[in-house]
């Protein structure tokens, strides 16, 4: 039985090193978008 879904994973690696390895490909996926926005807005501006 499982009582308040104790035994319940998420977010299941396979070793110690994967956890920090995708965190830090999220972190570069979201500065390139954040980076990406900054240069369209910038590009509408200078446009101007």
């Amino acid at each position: 039985m499982d009582f308040g879904n104790a035994m319940t994973e998420y977010n299941r690696t396979n070793g110690a090193e994967d956890p920090d390895i995708r965190a830090t490909a999220q972190d570069w996926l979201a500065v390139g978008d954040h980076m990406r926005r900054a240069l369209a807005k910038f590009a509408v501006h200078a446009r101007r």
